[in-house]
């Protein structure tokens, strides 16, 4: 579970045998994604604008350069081609898209989504719609929202239970990726063990030889002061610097009451940079 992070998406899709993709709207991010299909499409050599997946093997994308591709049913793929796509959603045998034009078309969605559909005065009061397995389904207006199927609801944050692994959920919850060469240290000395008993030696050589992923470690917690970045979570900055790991996920939070030694903190950040 997570509260909405402040960089957002341009999209986030899910395929099928625990695929998906993610497409941040922060520049400091880059995409990332699992799965065969979706490796396919992100591996192509152009930088992706916009994907959904359909199915076993279809899909859309659209690309930053404007341009678009897709394997689906022949009648939609007509649609589509003719009327361009703004956005579109998939569940198992339905969808929901809306064009260039501003147009929103559907197909096979669940009656009281489609009678909510029709009765729009215009496409711009559909904020987001999610269609899900079976019947599930979440249609977000700007005035209200319906749904339906065993769909959880909360009003103040987005959440999920995605059952993928530790790399997606530390992705979308992270507020930042930062360089840890560019984060500097709050303390002028650290304890070479973090509070588990884990030597922080051992995960820096399981990061540089591959064993350790940088979200299998916690996310690092920083607070910015006088535009430089500071870390709370010093044993775990000194972990990721030493193997060259050269982005890292990170939260953002409060910086602390007392700041009146951060200049200071600085100068032990200077001594500290070449290890």
């Amino acid at each position: 579970m997570s509260d909405s992070r402040a960089h957002g998406f341009l999209c986030l899709a899910f395929g099928p045998a625990q695929s998906y993709a993610v497409v941040p709207r922060s520049d400091s991010f880059t995409s990332f994604w699992q799965g065969e299909l979706a490796g396919w499409i992100f591996e192509g050599g152009r930088s992706v604008e916009y994907v959904a997946f359909s199915g076993i093997d279809g899909y859309y994308v659209r690309y930053e350069d404007g341009s678009s591709a897709w394997s689906l049913h022949p009648g939609l793929g007509k649609l589509i081609k003719k009327e361009g796509v703004k956005w579109i959603v998939f569940g198992p045998d339905s969808y929901v898209f809306l064009s260039k034009s501003g147009v929103l078309h559907w197909w096979n969605v669940p009656d009281a989504l489609e009678e909510r559909l029709e009765s729009l005065s215009s496409s711009d009061h559909l904020v987001s719609v999610g269609l899900g397995q079976s019947s599930p389904y979440v249609a977000i207006f700007q005035t209200d929202y319906i749904w339906g199927g065993n769909v959880p609801y909360n009003t103040s944050a987005a959440y999920w239970t995605s059952g993928l692994n530790s790399y997606f959920d530390t992705m979308v919850q992270c507020d930042e990726m930062l360089s840890p060469l560019g984060i500097f240290y709050t303390h002028d000395s650290i304890s070479a063990n973090f509070t588990d008993g884990r030597s922080i030696y051992d995960a820096a050589r399981d990061l540089n030889n591959g064993n350790m992923a940088i979200t299998d470690m916690p996310m690092m917690e920083v607070f910015k002061h006088a535009g430089c970045y500071f870390s709370r979570s010093n044993r775990r900055l000194w972990a990721f610097r030493n193997p060259g790991v050269t982005q890292a996920p990170v939260r953002i939070v409060e910086p602390p009451s007392d700041v009146s030694n951060l200049t200071k903190l600085k100068e032990i950040y200077v001594r500290y940079k070449n290890q």
